[in-house]
């Protein structure tokens, strides 16, 4: 009996350590980052902030989020705005995002602002999903 828990025991194990490389191969966005000029749009209702993706092969979905933070005079205006992508593949592409300011904001304007950009993929089963993020200091222009 006592042979028999030992073999339990390592065969749980080794299929446990058989497992990590599957874990490493999840569907995931493999680089995110901000371009670093956003477009002015509608004289500030709203900028589109491009975002350069690429995912590991097996990716089925990918959902792109972005948020600006912008001081225009003396007032901040924030907002944010999402984008889906059904073809991110381990070639580098650059996918626009409209962001809009949030309700009680100010309109962007032209100059700097602080931009966060988060992409998370998935499998074609949503079992094995995956997500990187950047965040840099964009030049808002018209």
């Amino acid at each position: 009996m006592k042979k028999l828990a030992s073999l339990t025991g390592a065969a749980i194990l080794g299929m446990g350590v058989l497992s990590i490389p599957m874990l490493a191969l999840a569907a995931q966005p493999t680089y995110v980052e901000l371009v670093d000029t956003g477009r002015l749009v509608a004289r500030g209702a709203a900028v589109v902030v491009s975002v350069e993706i690429a995912c590991t092969d097996d990716t089925h979905s990918t959902d792109v989020i972005v948020g600006v933070t912008q001081r225009v005079g003396n007032q901040i205006t924030r907002g944010g705005g999402q984008t889906h992508v059904d073809n991110c593949s381990s070639t580098t592409q650059t996918v626009p995002v409209l962001v809009q300011p949030n309700e009680g904001s100010g309109r962007f304007g032209n100059g700097s602002a602080l931009a966060d950009a988060y992409a998370q993929s998935c499998d074609e089963f949503f079992i094995s999903c995956g997500s990187l993020q950047d965040q840099e200091e964009i030049r808002i222009r018209k």
